[in-house]
């Protein structure tokens, strides 16, 4: 029986930029995502937006 070897899975890492222009080496939850970020950057993008929108619901009661 023939054996067929796979190439190793490219590991895709965080496109996330610190202020010293350093790249974040955290591996992204998704490669095939438009948008390439790990668990931690992605995590604090979903905790920006739901400040924000809480922000946006507080001032839209007044």
């Amino acid at each position: 029986m023939p054996t067929t070897e796979q190439a190793p899975k490219r590991i895709v890492r965080c496109r996330y930029l610190r202020q010293n222009d350093e790249r974040c080496t955290g591996e992204v939850l998704d490669p095939a995502a438009d948008v390439l970020l790990c668990v931690k950057h992605t995590a604090r993008v979903v905790e920006h937006a739901r400040a924000t929108y809480e922000r946006f619901r507080r001032e839209a009661k007044r």
